[in-house]
């Protein structure tokens, strides 16, 4: 129960946080499909992300960071985004995999910290039925990476 002490905004964003954990961590029996969306920094990363075939976000504990249990759910979407720029990428079946710095420098990518998970695409989904289904069922785009269960 959220008291009087608490802004509105903020439960409100209490909750729809406490719903994504939820959502991540679902029972694997579910034959739901899921999203990753994600924020991308530049025009460059997007160069870099298309040229190489991955795409990364924090591991750890870092703020922002996707723990283990929440990206080894068969993610099957990557919705990318920087302002108004959207691609949807369909993903390969295998889990993401643990990399670190080094190795997404060689990659062309500037990562910050050491610990990240890395996603292979499989290719860019250009049908606009499947892309509009999609994007109407992200509610919030942030920098901070989100796993989404999609209706099918």
């Amino acid at each position: 129960m959220v008291g009087n002490a608490v802004p509105p905004r903020l439960a409100y964003y209490l909750a729809l946080s406490l719903k994504r954990c939820f959502e991540a961590f679902s029972s694997p029996e579910q034959k739901e499909s899921l999203a990753l969306v994600g924020y991308v920094k530049s025009e460059a990363d997007f160069e870099t992300i298309k040229r190489e075939k991955v795409y990364y976000i924090r591991g750890g504990n870092r703020t922002g960071s996707m723990q283990y249990g929440q990206v080894t759910k068969p993610i099957k979407w990557l919705l990318l985004h920087k302002k108004e720029k959207k691609e949807l990428y369909e993903l390969t079946p295998e889990k993401p995999f643990a990399c670190n710095k080094d190795y997404l420098t060689s990659l062309g990518f500037n990562p910050k910290g050491n610990e990240y998970w890395a996603f292979r695409l499989s290719k860019e989904v250009k049908d606009e039925h499947i892309r509009l289904s999609i994007f109407k069922q992200v509610q919030t785009y942030s920098m901070f990476p989100q796993i989404i269960v999609l209706n099918d």
